[in-house]
């Protein structure tokens, strides 16, 4: 951000055309991001400043790199960072412009190269807390928890020196709490998977319940009360259904039993 406050008051306003598009391309943060409309509109106005000729080094990188910002916004991710790179060739000590480039490389699945250029924004500005945060998401993404905590609480370490700083504490508390409460919940589905261990579920017309087995004496006391009545044909072969006046249900058919 101080870089692109040092860009406005580098590029100089020669005529009213000039100047509007410098306060349309700089326009970073404001209401024009949400307002799909006027992203052409910000993107066009850093080309022509750009294709104008005028401005060297620092300034130029600032253009390309407000230019990446309204092409990454658009989704347009590989205009982004070809902006981005260009931003580097004429700036190549600007923590935000790797961070920026470290952003879309995490989108599009590049986690490695995120996480270079995050390391590379690091170094080149201790206090920027973005790539801090932004490690933690990758390392989330990699299943290294351990390592996204790490990032996290780094972030929390550093001054609020900045809106951007803010933001990224912000979110970097509100990833430790989901975090939190994954390990809790995890926590919990062990414990009551270990206090249900054991128990069979069976399916009664199509609805589930947890029981344990009946003992073997109850089962062979049931085949040999069906002895005991004379039904030789279900003492033969155990699997045949018992006799309808033998029901659980004597209003409507016996269900079947399946093991679930």
């Amino acid at each position: 951000m101080r870089l692109l406050l040092l860009a406005l008051l580098t590029i100089s306003a020669r005529t009213p055309a000039f100047a509007d598009d410098r306060s349309t391309c700089f326009a970073l943060g404001s209401e024009d991001y949400k307002d799909k409309e006027k992203l052409k509109l910000g993107e066009e106005a850093c080309s022509r400043l750009i294709n104008a000729g005028t401005f060297r080094d620092k300034p130029l990188a600032a253009l390309y790199r407000a230019r990446g910002n309204w092409q990454q916004k658009k989704g347009a991710l590989d205009l982004a960072l070809g902006d981005y790179n260009s931003a580097i060739k004429f700036e190549s000590k600007s923590a935000e412009t790797f961070d920026y480039r470290g952003d879309i490389y995490r989108i599009k699945g590049d986690l490695d190269r995120a996480l270079s250029d995050y390391d590379r924004a690091s170094k080149l500005d201790a206090d920027y807390a973005p790539p801090y945060y932004s490690r933690g998401r990758i390392y989330e993404k990699k299943n290294d928890i351990d390592k996204a905590r790490e990032a996290y609480n780094a972030t929390l370490k550093l001054p609020a020196r900045d809106r951007i700083a803010q933001w990224a504490q912000e979110n970097a508390r509100y990833r430790l709490k989901a975090l939190d409460d994954d390990e809790k919940e995890d926590k919990k589905k062990i414990t009551t998977r270990a206090a249900t261990r054991g128990a069979t579920t069976i399916k009664i017309q199509g609805s589930e319940i947890d029981a344990q087995p009946p003992p073997f004496s109850v089962r062979l006391g049931r085949f040999g009360t069906q002895r005991h009545h004379g039904s030789r044909a279900a003492a033969q072969d155990l699997r045949q259904p018992l006799p309808r006046h033998r029901s659980p249900f004597p209003d409507r058919r016996q269900p079947r039993l399946h093991a679930a």
